[in-house]
């Protein structure tokens, strides 16, 4: 999630790799790409699973407003709707 190295030679200065940081957390990526893969679900919430050096693994609860179980239960589609 670092700003790419460049290719081409410069003064080790003026490479801006080091303090450069992405402005959305890990959590805030992992959300966008769940709700870019189910459009018709509802982010309820997420929270941090595991990290190794590579990835960082979060789980993410998603709810379907037209399943029949969901729209029969008041209590959540009240939650849902606030």
């Amino acid at each position: 999630m670092r700003k790419q190295r460049p290719r081409s030679g410069r003064r080790p200065k003026h490479l801006g790799v080091v303090k450069i940081k992405q402005a959305d957390s890990m959590k805030i990526v992992a959300e966008r790409r769940v709700l870019k893969k189910y459009p018709n679900m509802e982010l309820r919430g997420s929270y941090y699973v595991f990290e190794d050096g590579r990835y960082y693994w979060f789980e993410c609860i998603l709810v379907d407003r037209v399943h029949p179980a969901i729209n029969n239960d008041r209590d959540l589609m009240h939650q849902l709707q606030l």
